[in-house]
């Protein structure tokens, strides 16, 4: 019997298993930072190999990987969403490119999904929604005042037309960015001031003869030059008033 084969039986011993763990562990520990450099250097070296033996490997059986994944993640979910966004952070332009990919090839069926699970989490969502915009409208006025025109737009049209706003805004021919460009500079105090219509909303002819959305009467209402800054206190005491 030559050294190979009488390790081999050595190791295989149920005696033996126990010291060979004890003794590797204390090697391990001894060696750490060695082993640890030649594991990354090994990895950085051969990061498409390892890739390719990894597929293979979660292929062979892949319902026990993610039954894996799951455990690791109910025992610490805020250490699985922080590595999923480092992930993303170091790799957002990949991720993307792959998603774009996805989305195209299996169009219907995201659409489907995205549109199921917006049906079950309605109040979910909506809660989302309303968190996201309060804290934007705090920190960005652009954002801040591109949203109260829009709810301007929605309200005049529901309020004023038959039908109420069932296109969006280029349908209508009002460009939000002229607004808002029409409408600099802000002023710093801009959380005591409002977004006014010079020609109040209530004077246009929203509806035509034949009961239609007057599109260019829209236009005019929303047009870039009819806007103006006023404080709360003014705008809300001119209400449909024209003001002179």
């Amino acid at each position: 019997m030559n050294k190979k084969e009488y390790m081999k039986e050595y190791r295989q011993r149920p005696e033996n298993k126990a010291k060979l763990k004890t003794y590797q562990k204390k090697q391990y520990e001894k060696n750490r930072e060695k082993n640890l450099k030649y594991a990354k250097d090994y990895r950085e070296k051969n990061k498409d190999l390892i890739k390719i033996k990894m597929k293979e490997k979660y292929w062979k059986n892949p319902e026990k990987y993610r039954n894996e994944a799951l455990e690791r993640w109910k025992k610490d979910p805020e250490k699985g969403k922080e590595k999923c966004k480092q992930y993303y952070l170091n790799n957002s332009k990949k991720e993307i490119e792959r998603a774009k990919k996805y989305h195209r090839k299996n169009r219907d069926a995201v659409l489907k999904t995205k549109s199921i699970y917006r049906l079950n989490n309605k109040d979910k969502i909506n809660k989302y929604n309303q968190a996201y915009q309060k804290n934007r409208k705090k920190v960005d006025v652009i954002f801040k005042v591109s949203t109260n025109l829009r709810k301007a737009l929605t309200k005049a049209l529901n309020r004023y037309t038959k039908n109420g706003k069932i296109n969006n805004s280029k349908f209508y021919g009002i460009d939000f960015k002229g607004i808002i460009e029409h409408l600099k500079p802000f002023p710093k105090n801009s959380h005591l001031y409002e977004v006014d219509h010079i020609k109040p909303l209530c004077s246009f002819e929203f509806v035509t003869e034949d009961g239609s959305t007057n599109l260019e009467e829209v236009k005019k209402a929303f047009a870039p030059e009819n806007h103006q800054w006023l404080t709360i206190q003014e705008n809300r005491s001119k209400g449909g008033r024209i003001k002179c």
